[in-house]
């Protein structure tokens, strides 16, 4: 996380939106594109994600499987199952037949960052737990973010159903 301490603040506050011109230097920011000109950044101010706990047992993982629900699409699948504690956790499972140790610490490391900045869509005090299949190391990272988000979509829906 950087802080913008080589712009003024003027030109920072210029930047941002109307209603985001509150205590420029104590926001964290993030690079963005910027359509001000070539090479130039426009400083945003950073998204806030909701703090994810990792299932890491196998307990956990088998407990999910044989107690939750499953949703799938072609590249990936999601279980969720009603979690021991109050906080949300979440697990990432990558055979072997996905590919080599490479190709599945690469699908696995983009899975965790579209969770991490798609984690507000995380149903609070469930366990998920998210497969890739097969497929998975071919679909573009665009392709995967959107079946994450039609699949927590879908399990948001079923949680509150299921609530009420």
């Amino acid at each position: 996380m950087a802080f913008v301490s080589a712009w003024p603040p003027q030109q920072v506050a210029s930047c941002l939106l109307a209603g985001e011109q509150k205590a420029v230097s104590a926001l964290r920011y993030r690079p963005a594109p910027s359509k001000c000109g070539s090479g130039a950044f426009l400083w945003m101010p950073s998204q806030r994600v909701m703090k994810v706990t990792t299932l890491t047992k196998r307990p956990d993982f088998v407990r999910v499987q044989t107690r939750g629900q499953s949703f799938s699409r072609r590249h990936l699948v999601l279980l969720i199952a009603p979690g021991i504690e109050t906080q949300t956790r979440l697990g990432f499972t990558v055979s072997g037949r996905v590919g080599g140790a490479v190709v599945r610490n690469r699908v696995r490391r983009r899975l965790r960052e579209i969770v991490r900045a798609q984690s507000a869509d995380l149903s609070p005090g469930w366990d998920h737990v998210l497969i890739a299949r097969p497929k998975a190391p071919q679909a573009d990272f665009a392709v995967l973010k959107e079946e994450i988000r039609c699949l927590l979509g879908k399990a948001s829906a079923w949680v509150s159903a299921r609530e009420s």
